[in-house]
């Protein structure tokens, strides 16, 4: 992972990679690969529209509201008073595929296996 700034956005961006679910010991577990080896397929995160996209971005900071949009900056208080239901509205568009993308569970999960 790395971090970048794009069209003003401090964004950290998560390249392609490859999962297996199985079990350790009779749990449930994960392996990540950065190489599609043979019992691993790519992370759902990386489709798009059933095509396979480099990587995705997220906020490096909490959400903070300018002129209607969400925004990921450094050094301003995050945005409080909103109502969840319009956050959607408000997130826009990815800045490396231009098209919408919205946080989903599995994202969040894998941001943390990754980090």
């Amino acid at each position: 992972m790395q971090e970048v700034i794009v069209d003003g956005q401090h964004m950290v961006e998560v390249p392609k990679h490859y999962v297996k679910r199985g079990t350790a010991g009779g749990d449930p577990a994960w392996w990540i690969s950065d190489q599609p080896l043979a019992g691993y397929e790519v992370h759902p995160s990386f489709l798009l529209d059933g095509v396979e996209v480099p990587a995705f971005q997220y906020g490096k900071y909490q959400a903070s509201l300018s002129g209607g949009k969400l925004q990921s900056v450094p050094g301003v208080m995050p945005t409080q008073s909103s109502a969840m239901a319009l956050y959607p509205v408000r997130i826009g568009f990815t800045p490396m595929t231009r098209a919408p993308r919205f946080f989903s569970l599995p994202r969040p999960i894998l941001i943390g296996l990754l980090s």
